[in-house]
């Protein structure tokens, strides 16, 4: 095979390689282009009022709820908030609507103070916590110790 023989193989190897990437990207945009579509398009935003909330006393005197509602698109008011059966409690108020998040809290948590962080309303009255720390007895009956077994 002469030297000009062998370019011109290769130069139509190459245009038939550079052919076959033009009809690929071809393709390729061709496909994209179907999907563009549906990026453009507007689809209506259906909007369902809704309201759902929970209360909970496990039968120890410790309760928690929540309750949220919703009747406007984009605005949304709720509640949450627990009692232990020691009197402790958070009760939590809040709404979510164009001009953001704002909460109202009271609570009576040892360790919390009125301040008022963001756009959050504390009223805090703390109590001054005490806790029954229980004792523990030894067991009843004292085991003696295991002995090896002999072979």
């Amino acid at each position: 095979m002469s030297v000009q023989q062998s370019s011109t193989t290769t130069m139509k190897t190459c245009l038939f390689i550079g052919a076959m990437l033009i009809v690929t990207l071809m393709s390729c945009l061709a496909e994209a282009s179907k999907y563009e579509s549906y990026a453009t398009q507007e689809y209506p935003i259906h909007y369902s009022p809704y309201s759902f909330g929970y209360d909970v006393d496990d039968g120890y005197g410790n309760k928690n709820w929540r309750s949220e509602k919703s009747v406007h698109p984009h605005e949304v008011h709720g509640s949450y908030g627990y009692t232990d059966k020691n009197g402790i409690y958070r009760e939590v108020y809040y709404v979510a609507d164009k001009n953001g998040f704002r909460a109202h809290v009271k609570t009576n948590e040892p360790g919390t103070e009125a301040k008022d962080p963001a756009y959050v309303r504390m009223q805090a009255s703390p109590v001054q916590a005490s806790y029954h720390v229980p004792s523990y007895s030894p067991p009843a009956k004292v085991y003696s110790a295991y002995s090896a077994p002999t072979y």
